[in-house]
This record gives C-alpha cells, sequence and structure tokens, in this order.
C-alpha cells in the first residue's frame, strides 16, 4: 500500500468481518500493519479469524456486538478506546438478507434487513466519527430473485466473488469460445462417421473419445488451449470486477501491474508487466510450433 495511504499502526474496526467480503478486507489490512478489531456476532467465526491473522504475525482482536444493540456497541466503543485510546477506521460491512423474491418478501423483513444494513450502520457511524475516524461503507447484493446465492455461500464458508472461484469463473467464460472456435469448424469438417462406425461395432462413449475423436482433433484442441492460455494471462476487465483486488490473493499479473502502477511503482511495475510480454512470446512460439506441426502433418 502506498505510503499516502498507509494503515500501518491504525486502529480499524470492520463489523461482520468475518463474512464473503469482510474477511477479505480484514485479512488485507492486518497484513498491512492495521490493529484490526472485528465486531460480530459469531464469536466462533470472529475467533477463527483472529486466530488465522495472528499466526501471519498480524494484530487482530474479536467483540461480540450487534449493530442493532446501541448498548453493547457503546460498550465496545469504551472498550476500544480504553485499550487503543482511539478510532481511526470504522469499515461499516455488516448485512445479511432475507431469501425470497421481491413481491413474496413481506414489510417485516424489509425492516428487519434496513434495520441490522442501515441503521445499523448509522448507529456504529455515530459511535466512531466523533473520535475522528474514516468512514467505510461496504454492501454487496443478495437474497432478492435468486442472488441469495451469496448467502448460501456465506453459510458454508464458500467464498465466490471476491476471490479466487470468482477469477477462475470469469475467466473460463472469457476465454473457452477460443477453443470451441477452433474444434467447431474441424470436427464439422471430418464429419462423425468413424464415431458412427466406432459405436457400432461396440466401442462406448468414452472409449470412442479417446480412440478415434481425440486422435483426430488433438492439434486443433491444442492451439485452442494455446489462444485460451494466452487470453486468460492478459484479461484484465472480467476479473478486475469480480477479484477485488486484494494483493497476495485475487490479484493477477495484468491486475498486480494496476496496482503498482496507481502506486507509483513504476519499477515494479515495468518488471511484471516485462514478465508478462516474456511469457506472451512464449506462447507465440508455442503457437508457431504447433501450427507448424499441424500443417506438416496434414500437408
Amino acid at each position: 500500500m502506498n505510503e499516502l495511504f498507509s494503515v500501518k499502526d491504525k486502529v480499524v474496526i470492520i463489523t461482520g468481518g468475518y463474512g464473503i467480503l469482510g474477511r477479505n478486507v480484514t485479512k488485507y489490512l492486518a497484513g498491512e500493519g492495521a490493529q484490526m478489531i472485528i465486531l460480530g456476532r459469531r464469536p466462533e467465526k470472529g475467533n477463527e479469524l483472529v486466530d488465522e491473522i495472528k499466526k501471519d504475525g498480524c494484530k487482530a482482536y474479536f467483540m461480540q456486538a450487534d449493530a442493532t444493540d446501541v448498548n453493547g456497541l457503546k460498550e465496545c466503543r469504551a472498550q476500544i478506546m480504553e485499550k487503543f485510546g482511539k478510532i481511526d477506521i470504522l469499515v461499516n460491512n455488516a448485512g445479511t438478507s432475507a431469501r425470497g423474491k421481491f413481491l413474496e418478501v413481506d414489510d417485516a423483513t424489509w425492516s428487519a434487513d434496513l434495520e441490522l444494513k442501515l441503521f445499523g450502520a448509522i448507529r456504529c457511524t455515530r459511535l466512531a466519527v466523533p473520535q475522528g475516524g474514516s468512514l467505510l461503507w461496504v454492501e454487496l447484493p443478495k437474497g432478492v430473485d435468486g442472488l441469495d446465492v451469496y448467502q448460501r455461500a456465506f453459510d458454508r464458508d464458500i467464498s465466490i466473488i471476491f476471490a479466487v472461484p470468482g477469477i477462475v469463473l470469469a475467466t473460463v467464460f472469457v476465454t473457452f469460445p477460443y477453443v470451441a472456435r477452433e474444434l467447431i469448424p474441424l470436427m464439422q469438417q471430418q464429419g462423425s462417421d468413424e464415431e458412427e462406425a466406432a459405436i457400432t461395432l461396440g466401442a462406448g462413449a468414452w472409449m470412442t473419445f479417446l480412440r478415434v475423436t481425440l486422435p483426430k482433433i488433438r492439434w486443433g484442441l491444442l492451439y485452442g488451449v494455446i489462444l485460451c492460455n494466452a487470453r486468460a494471462m492478459g484479461e484484465f476487465g472480467a476479473v478486475s470486477v469480480v477479484s477485488g483486488h486484494i494483493r497476495g490473493m485475487t490479484t493477477t499479473m495484468p491486475l498486480q501491474v494496476e496496482i503498482l502502477y496507481n502506486e507509483y511503482n513504476f519499477v515494479a511495475a515495468f518488471a511484471v508487466a516485462s514478465l508478462l510480454a516474456v511469457l506472451a512470446i512464449v506462447t507465440l512460439v508455442i503457437k508457431t510450433l504447433v501450427e507448424w506441426r499441424a500443417d506438416r502433418r496434414t500437408g
């Protein structure tokens, strides 16, 4: 993190810091030297994260609190001021959502949702801002018209968005069409006569694919994989949206170049960009060799 925006030795409070996004934010800020105070209603989750952060040599503390309980929040503030003497940053991250379609959610459910997400954040802000702290509000869409997939993932401790699975899914959707673009015309040109003959002679589907289909398309498949890999290495837009830019956890090489450049660390940005360029040249050489080998076999 740039020294201008350093959080080293800052006292940072995060509500719901063990959730989907909050967990990654907490670990990142702790890694940057912040003293993290996690507020939440689930001690087992909070203490588990604290232990994980402390194993990395960073500072973290957990306090059980409910954003809808004013007295409990006041008690937490008193303990924090007694121990640390200040509050530098408040991250309003706590929130949950009822599952259901928009038209099926009743007023009581909406009220409970607003009580936690909106008024709970306001209560925490009222207690922290007078101490001179900075403020950050975080919100994720979930719970309405099928978006409760985020909540189900949270219940099972499965991180998708702002985690590696989200990056993989985004990259797959963007790059796999390159493989299909190479294979579909090739397979249409070759036809299905040999596969039909193999099945007629009693071969199963898997055996037919391994012994008949794959040998015919292997060079086209390899060529498509090379193009897919080249696109994946340079992918920026889709990955940038779902990664969260959490350094050391969800940053790819193009994202790392952007982060370093924005921090005015031009030497490091150039080094990473140069490495990416070298990988691109290696990929180009392999692509040329595969093309030459395929043309030689067909010629």
